[in-house]
């Protein structure tokens, strides 16, 4: 799991080493062979427990991934600065670590922050069009230039990049929606949405990333 850093500024990646994560669902066992695999493979991978302490962007994942895939372990990961390097180098990381295992790839993010609903979609449609192209370097170029409005669109990138690299071919959309659909304000609203990258084709199984 990737998800933006809201709270520390640093560099790279911070990763967790504890035991596990308490959920409403059970503690979500922590894969920390995997970790040790990550810090040794690149700089990038920090023991950082501050940028965990106060973090919600990998949390609010947990009970859909408990429900859905109970005991399965996890590998959260904070990402600090949204750099290309950085996004680039742990997607190639994450491939590398990951290889012969059949992986479920999950980055973690809102889209546009409290705008009226209209403009929003406007905002949060050019988000999922390069996600829907499957366009990581796109994502990022717009990352780049402040024009892309989700706070964890440099995660995003990594994970489609990954995705890719691991054999995934193909995106979708899967659902748009923004708050006020649920509480009925759309003056200020902030945009959702769940993609997946993978190999659709029930004939040619491949790994599958939902966002």
């Amino acid at each position: 799991m990737i998800g933006p850093s809201h709270h520390v500024a640093f560099s790279g990646v911070a990763v967790d080493r504890r035991a596990g994560w308490e959920t409403p669902f059970g503690v979500a066992p922590i894969a920390r062979d995997l970790v040790s695999a990550l810090m040794a493979a690149t700089a990038l991978a920090h023991d950082l427990p501050g940028a965990h302490a106060r973090e919600h962007s990998l949390e609010m994942q947990m009970p859909f991934l408990m429900r859905v895939l109970p005991g399965v372990p996890i590998v959260p990961l904070v990402m600090g600065h949204q750099e290309r390097d950085t996004v680039d180098e742990v997607a190639a990381v994450l491939v590398t670590v990951l290889a012969g295992r059949r992986p479920l790839l999950v980055a973690s993010s809102d889209l546009s922050h409290y705008r009226p609903a209209d403009e929003a979609s406007v905002l949060d449609r050019r988000v999922l069009d390069l996600v829907a192209a499957f366009d990581a370097d796109g994502l990022m170029a717009a990352l780049e230039r402040q024009h892309e409005h989700a706070c964890g669109g440099g995660p995003i990138a990594c994970v489609m990049r990954a995705s890719r690299l691991l054999g995934a071919v193909e995106a979708r959309v899967l659902h748009y929606a923004d708050s006020g659909d649920v509480s009925g304000d759309k003056s200020a609203v902030v945009g959702y949405a769940a993609a997946a990258f993978g190999t659709f084709a029930a004939t040619a199984p491949g790994p599958v990333t939902v966002h």
